[in-house]
């Protein structure tokens, strides 16, 4: 058979008019059409008792506790153990992860002022060092002493250099939102 046969067979076996095909191919699929149909009158599909698969599958869903009063009580235990379990890493993670650095719990306005907060186990020699840091920049900072913390203020360049940037990676600070750094030193607790 060739491809033009095989597609002739298929056509005449779905039904559909075929011209020029070889007589004998549409005689043979004709048949066969002819022959399925027949059978599909005389023996009709099997029905589905529906009702005693559902009873069946039904028991076994109750054996299971998976529905019922067991699956109820079931997934309740499931679900509290899974929230006490993610509650618990949540605060180990809360405890283990938080950073040295911290930030402060002021408001922050787009353009504003913005303070970081630096805890440090020697905060003397860390505002000596940042402060004579900035002079070698030609800023002028400003130190003073507020509620236990030293507070380093500086204008900071609309347009820094890379010194600057430098300054800024050596002591682990983030760029200025503004034109001025400002930044508070604690003492880490012991």
């Amino acid at each position: 058979m060739t491809e033009r046969d095989d597609q002739d067979w298929f056509d005449t076996l779905t039904g559909k008019p075929v011209n020029g095909a070889d007589p004998a191919t549409v005689r043979e699929a004709k048949a066969l059409r002819e022959a399925m149909l027949a059978s599909q009158r005389r023996e009709p599909g099997p029905e589905f008792e529906v009702e005693p698969g559902l009873q069946r599958l039904l028991f076994r869903l109750r054996r299971e506790n998976l529905i019922g009063d067991g699956a109820r009580r079931g997934r309740w235990r499931l679900y509290s153990g899974f929230a006490l379990a993610a509650s618990l890493v949540l605060a180990i993670g809360l405890l283990v992860l938080q950073p040295w650095q911290v930030e402060d719990d002021q408001a922050r306005f787009r353009g504003g002022e913005e303070t970081q907060v630096i805890v440090s186990a020697e905060p003397v020699q860390l505002k000596d060092a940042l402060s004579r840091d900035l002079h070698s920049l030609n800023l002028s900072p400003q130190v003073r002493e507020a509620q236990g913390a030293f507070v380093i203020e500086s204008q900071w360049p609309r347009r820094p250099e890379a010194k600057h940037q430098e300054f800024l990676e050596r002591h682990s600070l983030r760029t200025p939102v503004g034109t001025r750094l400002r930044i508070e030193i604690h003492q880490r607790p012991k």
